[in-house]
């Protein structure tokens, strides 16, 4: 649970400094830990330091990110498979074949998203525009995976 800010309707004592807070003073309240925190407190902990700041840059993901863990993980369970399968030649049965139609689709993929992306930041780096990979893993088949943002 958050903290939030309320007028005390009991008296408290402030958990950083140790000053006690009257009924009626605007202070913030922390549910989970049942604890009070005067403003005064709370603003000086809560300065946005330097590399907050860095943070709150705008993730912009990377273009075949989701592809590229789509392919390793099928690459990886295919031989993984394989080898379990046939102990001792596995190692060989892999060197030996190709790599199947269903795992080189998304390496494809990958490298397709890649290119339309490089393609789309060259296109528009002197315009104020973004583009932005997929920048979480999902499910859904129709979410896109690479978007251009103007502002």
């Amino acid at each position: 649970m958050a903290s939030r800010v309320l007028n005390l309707r009991w008296p408290g004592v402030c958990v950083v400094c140790g000053s006690a807070l009257p009924v009626g003073t605007r202070a913030w309240w922390d549910g989970a830990a049942r604890a009070v925190t005067c403003a005064a407190c709370r603003e000086a902990t809560t300065e946005p330091s330097a590399v907050e700041a860095e943070q709150s840059e705008l993730d912009r993901g990377q273009a075949g990110a989701s592809a590229a863990r789509e392919y390793e993980r099928r690459k990886r369970n295919r031989e993984a498979r394989t080898r379990k399968a046939h102990p001792r030649i596995g190692g060989l049965l892999l060197a030996l074949r190709g790599t199947p139609q269903h795992e080189t689709a998304f390496h494809s993929g990958e490298l397709g998203e890649q290119a339309v992306a490089a393609s789309l930041e060259q296109r528009t780096a002197t315009e104020t525009c973004k583009t932005l990979g997929a920048r979480k893993e999902c499910r859904c088949r129709r979410r896109p995976q690479l978007s251009a943002l103007g502002y």
